[in-house]
This record gives structure tokens, C-alpha cells and sequence, in this order.
């Protein structure tokens, strides 16, 4: 099973390389059956594609059946 964790950088925290700056200030680090496989930077302007990135969502995916209101539900 695929997952993703997605977590908020402190101000100045470097890459997982621990040397430059990431491209984001949100850490999406991506799993499957419970071995993690990589991961990618993201900003809140483009957080929803990188996360259907990760997840391999695309939109004329049959899996792209959620809305994205805004908010917390």
C-alpha cells in the first residue's frame, strides 16, 4: 500500500542532504508497504499536485473521486 507523510519544515532547515535549501517549506516523504521510497518538497500554492503526484493521481484517474474544499471537514 502506498502512503505519504507530510510534515512542515522549521524556517532554514535544510534538504535531506543536510547541505542546500529545499525547494518548499513542506516535506512530502512517500512509502510503500511501509518502506519509504523517496519524497519531494512542496509550497501551499502547489501541495495538492505534489500530492497527487506522489500518490500517482492524475485527473482522469478513476482514483480522483475527492474534492478539495479549502479546509478541515
Amino acid at each position: 500500500m502506498k502512503h505519504i507523510e507530510i510534515s512542515l519544515m522549521e524556517d532554514g532547515e535544510l534538504s535531506i542532504d543536510g547541505q542546500t535549501r529545499p525547494a518548499g517549506n513542506i516535506e512530502i516523504r512517500e512509502f510503500e508497504d511501509g518502506e519509504w521510497m523517496g519524497g519531494s518538497y512542496a509550497t501551499y500554492k502547489n501541495l495538492v499536485a505534489k500530492v497527487k503526484e506522489a500518490l500517482e493521481i492524475d485527473d482522469d484517474s478513476p482514483n480522483d473521486d475527492w474534492q478539495d474544499d479549502g479546509g478541515e471537514s
